[in-house]
């Protein structure tokens, strides 16, 4: 399953840099062989094995090892990590589209990615108000609420 990271990795890479082409092209006959239950025949599962186990075996000859030795094991949990990081990547970005954070509808946690406009406050304003169920005027330092809520400055 290697073939499919590398597809992945090289396939984008391969947008910048002519020399991932030929590695994404490789990969993607590997990929489809593998999909149809053959053995992969362009060696690119061998080549980026070889790769990976020579530069480790420069570092730590056991570590090489170990990585040789269960190399389709390894593949295949990077491939699962891949996969599921492009799952919940998704998740995230249609959470931010649809309710403006990254944990869903009712969350209350904070989210590194914002849809808010900066340039809705004008560089005057200084200070920001919250305003509960309330409209808020131009600067946010006053709003006028509904009776029975409050507003608070920070």
């Amino acid at each position: 399953m290697i073939c499919l990271i590398a597809l992945v990795v090289a396939g984008f890479l391969g947008i910048f840099s002519v020399s991932y082409r030929r590695i994404a092209i490789d990969a993607f006959n590997c990929v489809f062989r593998n999909i149809t239950f053959r053995r992969c025949t362009s060696g690119t599962d061998i080549k980026l094995k070889s790769h990976i186990t020579g530069s480790l075996l420069k570092r730590s000859p056991r570590t090489a090892r170990f990585v040789r030795r269960n190399f389709e094991w390894i593949s295949w949990l990077f491939t699962l990590l891949l996969v599921g990081s492009v799952i919940y990547s998704g998740i995230s970005i249609y959470n931010l589209h649809a309710y403006g954070n990254c944990n869903g509808q009712n969350s209350q946690e904070e989210c590194i990615l914002t849809l808010d406009n900066p340039e809705e406050i004008p560089a005057h304003c200084t200070g920001k108000v919250i305003c509960e169920d309330c409209s808020m005027e131009q600067c946010g330092t006053e709003c006028e609420c509904e009776e029975g809520k409050s507003c608070t400055n920070e």
